[in-house]
């Protein structure tokens, strides 16, 4: 046996145990949901327009058949534009059922006052997070058509957004994919230390 069929067979050994890492397995969600920014002919497009060049013109009076495809539509946008999201806002009609959903910048409002203002401070305290953002995302139940219709739609920020790299450390960005939790459910089946999953 020469030297190029040990070589060969020595990696077709390795690949008969080479698990694929989460980099290794093609995501659509990751490719459709978050686009590059400068690449817009791979950018989800809502009514004509790419996401990141919606105003609120072209996204209010916009309808959706439930009220999970609104909340996956602004997931998405502002998994695009760079920001976290978060629920605001729920109003009930007289049966009970909601009627009004709204979803904000996780950088709405601002910090309470006696927690500023606190004399008595031991510890530092946490970075300022709510900086009074005002987007907003607001959609109302039409029971004519039963529809969900935005009446809202606050692209305006009062703060950086995140860089393309920085998306999926945000809070309503962060999860574990499909694939990702398979891979360490297997790996746990058989026999695999946790410590050595994470790593």
């Amino acid at each position: 046996m020469d030297i190029d069929e040990q070589v060969i067979n020595q990696n077709s050994k390795e690949a008969e145990f080479d698990i694929p890492s989460s980099h290794d397995i093609l995501s659509t969600d990751r490719a459709t949901i978050l686009p590059s920014v400068d690449d817009s002919s791979s950018s989800i497009v809502f009514n004509g327009k790419h996401l990141q060049q919606l105003t609120s013109e072209d996204v209010i009076g916009s309808q959706f058949e439930t009220l999970t495809d609104a909340e996956n539509f602004y997931s998405n946008y502002s998994k695009v534009m760079g920001f976290s999201i978060r629920k605001n806002d729920r109003r009930y009609d007289n049966d009970g059922q909601t009627n009004v959903r709204r979803w904000v910048c996780n950088r709405e409002g601002e910090r309470a006052k006696k927690y500023v203002e606190r004399k008595d401070r031991i510890r530092e305290p946490r970075a300022i997070t709510r900086v009074k953002c005002p987007a907003a995302f607001r959609v109302k139940m039409n029971k004519k058509v039963g529809t969900w219709v935005v009446n809202q739609f606050i692209p305006e920020h009062s703060h950086e957004l995140a860089m393309n790299y920085e998306i999926k450390f945000l809070r309503s960005h962060r999860s574990v994919k499909d694939c990702d939790m398979a891979q360490a459910t297997a790996m746990k089946t058989v026999g695999i230390k946790y410590p050595n999953i994470r790593s």
